[in-house]
């Protein structure tokens, strides 16, 4: 069994008032279909947690934008890695309820252990207008599995596949936030999010190439506890959902992704209306949908959306946020098993343009992956077995 190696934390110094953020830097490990993993991967992420001294990312307070700068020890290059990245909770318990992940890459090569000094974080109020400076010490990233399902979703009408794909072409790149140097600051158009629950919302503990159901599961344990209905543990939620949806190694199909999910709210007497809404022009629809208290999955592609070979994700949505350039922020929610057999949930921030194109870096316009569209659903009275 491949084990799972520590991962290094660093209490960061502050660089503005009120700030407690702590990140954890990950090298991923990357497992491939066959069962082999890439050791030491460009893939990265930093995990953020915070706590009630970041108070300026409350809701209240209008959110606030998170920055972290880094420099590579291998070739001296400066990157500015976390640009800008705005977040806003409801609230503290929010806040630490649930580790945030930026996924990342560096260099081109895998194999490579990395060396990184961080030079800058920062939590501010407004967009940084250029790349905070200020040096902190150096740390190492220590190797981990690469906690999530990577693929699985295959678009039965584009031939799109479930492939966890070569860590050196998915698309994980600089997360860029909303601005580069220089721009003026996006004004939110719409802006929605799932409704905080007492306790959260559990997680799945599901196996590669299975985000439909797995997706699909943590959204029903959802809109069920928001509603006051009793349910199964997510974990037998999801397997009902497994076989509905005729799930394998090689993913769930688009259509089976539909007719399973009505097959099992038919089956279990749950008022869930489901819909494919296709395309990024759905985004405000979307957002008032989480806030009337029903639900939405992602459904996107990783590398080249022209070649029929792309890696199809379906991810529970945790907010989503349309700018006034443009920008798309979706955060979405990912079942992870820790290290002692447990699961949970993680937030990890993706940027899209107007178009849904996978946004990467806002100055160039470089992207790598699309915005296909969303999983809807509602819950009403009305939706019983109505599909």
């Amino acid at each position: 069994m491949f084990a799972i190696r520590l991962l290094t934390a660093l209490s960061l110094a502050a660089t503005c008032a009120a700030q407690g953020l702590d990140v954890r830097l990950h090298q991923y490990d990357w497992p491939l279909n066959d069962g082999s993993i890439v050791e030491y991967s460009r893939a990265g992420a930093f995990e953020l947690l915070f706590d009630d001294r970041d108070v300026q990312l409350l809701a209240a307070n209008g959110g606030g934008f998170v920055n972290i700068v880094l420099l590579d020890n291998h070739t001296g290059e400066i990157n500015w890695l976390v640009r800008n990245l705005p977040l806003s909770f409801q609230s503290t318990a929010e806040m630490y309820e649930m580790p945030y992940i930026v996924p990342f890459g560096m260099g081109e090569k895998n194999g490579i252990p990395w060396g990184l000094s961080v030079l800058s974080t920062s939590v501010s109020a407004k967009p940084a207008q250029s790349m905070p400076i200020d040096y902190i010490q150096v740390m190492n990233a220590e190797p981990s599995l690469y906690p999530f399902m990577i693929g699985g979703w295959i678009d039965d009408g584009a031939g799109l596949t479930a492939s966890s794909g070569d860590p050196n072409q998915v698309s994980l790149d600089a997360q860029c936030g909303l601005q580069g140097p220089g721009g003026d600051e996006p004004t939110i158009v719409c802006t929605g999010a799932i409704i905080d629950i007492p306790g959260g919302v559990p997680a799945p503990k599901a196996t590669g190439n299975n985000c439909g159901p797995a997706s699909v599961a943590g959204s029903i344990a959802y809109m069920a506890a928001l509603n006051g209905r009793p349910m199964p543990p997510v974990q037998q939620v999801y397997e009902g959902l497994r076989d509905c949806m005729g799930t394998d190694a090689n993913g769930t199909t688009t259509s089976n992704l539909l007719s399973g999910k009505n097959a099992y709210t038919c089956q279990n007497e749950l008022p869930i209306c489901s819909e494919i809404l296709q395309g990024p022009d759905w985004v405000c629809t979307v957002a008032s949908i989480l806030q009337m208290g029903g639900d939405v999955e992602l459904m996107f592609r990783r590398g080249d959306c022209s070649q029929p070979g792309a890696e199809g994700h379906i991810a529970m949505i945790h907010g989503i946020a349309r700018y006034s350039d443009g920008t798309i922020m979706v955060e979405t929610m990912e079942p992870t098993i820790e290290p002692d057999g447990t699961t949970s949930w993680a937030k990890v921030p993706i940027f899209f343009d107007q178009g849904g194109g996978l946004l990467l870096d806002p100055s160039t316009g470089a992207n790598k992956g699309c915005l296909w569209g969303f999983f809807a659903e509602i819950w009403q009275s009305s939706c019983f077995c109505a599909h």
